[in-house]
């Protein structure tokens, strides 16, 4: 992975163990981009060599007219028209991100990334383990 700059973070504080993600820019690159960890489930030995955390990653840029963020919002708490106006210029970047992984929960994550890693624990506390969330 080349050199970036972490923008910020959404979801838990151990997004590791708990599920969250990293906003990152990467050099010469106008979009940030979102990095989404998901976490095996609840019944699984995060220990077991078997187990595998999925990473997502995609732009954080409006996912276009397929997405019905009136939809999203039926399913949250939140509002159309403040998911439509996370995307404006000048946005606030968590809240970009925060309204991706709201779609993301309600179309499915391979809606924004059709090939998502997946990472051991240890592939992933090396990648990710030293990031801070904000």
């Amino acid at each position: 992975m080349s050199k970036f700059k972490n923008i910020g973070s959404i979801g838990d504080v151990n997004p590791i163990d708990y599920g969250g993600g990293f906003i990152l820019k990467f050099p010469k690159d106008p979009i940030l981009t979102l990095v989404y960890i998901e976490p095996p489930d609840d019944d699984t030995d995060f220990e077991s060599p078997e187990a595998r955390w999925t990473i997502y990653t995609t732009l954080l840029e409006d996912p276009g007219d397929w997405c019905n963020w009136d939809d999203v919002a039926h399913t949250t708490s939140g509002e159309a028209a403040t998911y439509r106006a996370s995307f404006a210029d000048g946005a606030n970047p968590i809240h970009t991100a925060n309204a991706i992984e709201d779609a993301a929960r309600y179309y499915g994550w391979e809606n924004f990334d059709s090939y998502p890693s997946q990472l051991t624990k240890g592939e992933v506390n090396k990648r990710f383990g030293r990031m801070k969330t904000r």
